[in-house]
């Protein structure tokens, strides 16, 4: 038996060290792998960290040129285009000056003196038209806004279109027998010429009409103001404005003149 201990012992202790020898071996295999793997990431760490700290240094370069040129471009393209829109406004402001010196030019009297232009006249001239009326004796005055005509043979009735007086007949009002008397003295026996608006005759049948004193060359103010009846009681103050539609055609001129009238204190 004690033979047999003797041979069992060196065997058992043989694989033990077998099994440390290949443990150390295994170890230090693992030890050197990972050895290795940490300088790979050694190496491959610093091999990142170079570029990064060479690119800050590198690649600022590039855009602060190209922005200065961009800076220079927009430079150029801003003194370049406000060249143009002056230009035109000069040119612009030169057409307008020729312009207004030659309208100054044109009521320049021989003498060098300015003439004001009459108010209105371009549009007043561009605005009259030709009036169709008709010859008219008057036989007799009623009151200041009505009066019988000799037309074509017959005897008429006619309301003046636009205008309204005092009464005076049937019963007196204010300024109605001085309104009446100098619608009197202004067409009792003349020859007036009638002139018609959209509507011819009222509920009354009496003719409506402008009455012209002389023939009117056309319809704008100025002919109005000098020749028209109507307008005459207006800016004399012995008529109030009376307008009744579709006869407007002076309607605007009429109140105008009524307006002249009440601030010169005149009549109404």
């Amino acid at each position: 038996m004690a033979v047999k201990c003797r041979e069992f012992m060196p065997a058992n202790t043989k694989r033990k060290r077998t099994a440390a020898l290949v443990m150390f071996l295994i170890v230090a295999a693992l030890l050197a792998a990972s050895a290795l793997a940490g300088c790979g990431a050694g190496a491959g760490s610093s091999s990142s960290i170079v570029p990064s700290q060479a690119s800050p240094e590198a690649s600022p370069a590039a855009p602060p040129q190209a922005a200065l040129e961009g800076t220079a471009k927009s430079a150029e393209k801003i003194e370049a285009l406000p060249a143009t829109p002056p230009q035109a406004a000069l040119e612009g402001t030169a057409k307008r000056a020729e312009k207004i010196n030659g309208t100054q030019n044109a009521f320049t009297n021989q003498a060098g003196q300015n003439i004001p232009e009459p108010a209105g006249l371009s549009q007043q001239q561009a605005e009259a038209g030709t009036v169709k009326a008709a010859l008219a004796a008057v036989t007799r005055v009623v009151d200041g806004d009505t009066v019988y005509v000799s037309l074509n043979g017959r005897e008429e009735k006619v309301r003046l279109i636009g205008v309204d007086t005092p009464e005076s007949t049937t019963q007196v009002e204010p300024y109605g027998k001085e309104a009446a008397a100098y619608t009197e003295s202004r067409l009792a026996g003349k020859q007036v010429y009638l002139e018609l608006d959209a509507g011819e005759r009222d509920k009354y049948g009496r003719l409506l009409a402008y009455v012209w004193l002389e023939k009117p060359l056309n319809d704008g103010e100025a002919e109005v103001r000098a020749k028209m009846y109507n307008a005459e009681l207006l800016l004399n103050g012995y008529a109030q404005v009376m307008t009744v539609p579709p006869n407007v055609k002076y309607a605007d001129l009429f109140v105008k003149l009524q307006g002249e009238a009440r601030e010169a204190g005149k009549g109404l």
